[in-house]
């Protein structure tokens, strides 16, 4: 009759609970926060822009882009809200909707890259608030990562983790049978 101590007990534990913790931090996703603050470029006015989906546009996909500006009434139709794509230096100049300090536009990002986001806000108190905010698209059209050259990677990487789990499995299953062969 096969029975297990208590200690070869302690240890599966120990070592499903290690398995389990690899497992989460492994296919752990990214966090994506749902608003940025943002400051004006004389950090006087706060800012809270937010950008769907997730603050995670998708290229070739719409997104809205939303800046809320607390305590400032923005005088009507004399704000500017412009997207600067980096790599190729085009600007584009944004159609908005205001409403209680907010501005919000629709915009589809053409394709991936980094981005600046230049919001000039008009107060009725005729003050300028000018913020600025850099984007970076990493999905959709114009895929140019180490991912898509390599669609076999995130397999080979599943395959190699679960036959190194496994492995340890076999190792610790089998350690007293392992040690009495050991020469050491």
């Amino acid at each position: 009759m096969n029975t297990r101590t208590a200690k070869e007990i302690v240890m599966n534990k120990i070592f499903l609970v290690s398995v389990l913790m690899a497992a989460g931090l492994f296919y752990q996703s990214q966090s994506v926060s749902a608003h940025v603050l943002i400051r004006d470029e004389t950090s006087t006015v706060g800012a809270v822009l937010h950008i769907t989906p997730g603050d995670d546009p998708e290229a070739g996909m719409p997104s809205t882009i939303s800046l809320s500006i607390d305590n400032i009434s923005l005088e009507s139709n004399d704000s500017k809200l412009l997207v600067k794509s980096v790599a190729s230096g085009t600007t584009d100049e944004l159609d908005y909707t205001q409403h209680d300090g907010s501005l919000t536009a629709e915009y589809i990002f053409p394709s991936q890259g980094t981005y600046e986001l230049m919001i000039q806000a008009k107060a009725s108190n005729t003050k300028q608030y000018n913020f600025l905010y850099t984007q970076r698209v990493s999905k959709g059209i114009g895929v140019n990562s180490g991912a898509s050259s390599h669609p076999f990677a995130r397999f080979a990487s599943i395959s190699t983790s679960i036959i190194l789990v496994i492995t340890i499995f076999v190792i610790v299953k089998k350690r007293k049978a392992i040690a009495k062969q050991s020469l050491f």
